[in-house]
């Protein structure tokens, strides 16, 4: 089987194996031209990691978000402190008011010594009580503020008023 171009099978422009009849007898069928591998998929890991990283990113501010917003505000509201207001002085009386539970007390007439108890919410609370006389201008007042047992706001007077006040958190 040679070819009028010098023997080589098959001739040049036509078709391998003899045309479309197939390949000559003996011979394996052309095999065809090989299939083109399946394009690559992009790879998965920077998506993986991307996702992992959102991961830590959310749950950082999560934390974040936990710790200050129920951190000391709670503990704050939820502190309770008992305060003891006295006054004291020569007069038989004073017009009086004090920080209380509900807040300001309106002002009203008590006689001396006076003393009332309180309690305090929070550890940034307000106090204060302060007194005024008419009847001895010239005369001694004094006034104090207890918390757990201990003054933290003291003072005394010659005079017709006397106040004390001040925060907790100051003390």
């Amino acid at each position: 089987m040679t070819s009028n171009d010098g023997g080589y099978y098959p001739p040049p422009g036509g078709q391998p194996w003899g045309g479309p009849q197939g390949p000559p007898p003996g011979y394996p069928a052309h095999p065809g031209y090989p299939q083109q591998p399946p394009p690559k998929g992009k790879s998965r890991w920077p998506w993986i990691i991307g996702a992992g990283v959102l991961v830590l990113v959310l749950v950082a501010v999560l934390g974040l978000v936990v710790i200050n917003a129920g951190g000391d505000g709670d503990e704050q509201a939820l502190q309770r402190t008992v305060i003891t207001y006295e006054v004291t002085g020569a007069a038989g009386s004073v017009e009086l008011s004090y920080w209380g539970t509900e807040g300001q007390q309106p002002p009203t007439t008590v006689p001396l010594p006076w003393r009332a108890t309180v309690t305090l919410e929070g550890q940034d609370a307000y106090f204060d009580v302060s007194a005024r006389t008419a009847e001895e201008p010239d005369g001694e007042l004094a006034c104090r503020v207890i918390a757990n047992g201990k003054a933290i706001a003291e003072e005394r007077t010659v005079g017709e008023f006397v106040g004390c006040g001040g925060r907790l958190n100051e003390q």
